[in-house]
């Protein structure tokens, strides 16, 4: 049985900011990071437990084709993304989402 998905409100906004720099970069390129976004988080949800935890209980899963990290929670009845963020951004950004 898989549990529903949660993207809080913190990472929405950041995949709504990444979508608007590449969109920027190259017209097109925002949907693609979006597509691959929800790739990953259809992954998520058909198997979270694979991704590794990197802090007490947040997982972290990497996109393939761009360089961000996708950090979520396990928790009993719902999986909840806390952070879409790029590989160079400070962790506090995604740890005080916890």
């Amino acid at each position: 049985m898989s549990r529903p998905l949660i993207i809080r409100e913190a990472a929405e906004r950041d995949m709504a900011d990444a979508f608007d720099w590449y969109e920027d970069q190259r017209p097109g390129l925002g949907a693609e990071f979006v597509h691959d976004a929800e790739q990953l988080l259809q992954t998520l949800v058909e198997r979270p437990l694979s991704f590794p935890i990197v802090e007490q209980v947040v997982r972290r899963a990497l996109m393939k084709r761009f360089p961000y990290s996708v950090y979520f929670v396990v928790e009993e009845d719902a999986l909840s993304v806390i952070a879409v963020l790029h590989g160079s951004r400070d962790p506090k950004h995604w740890q005080a989402r916890a």
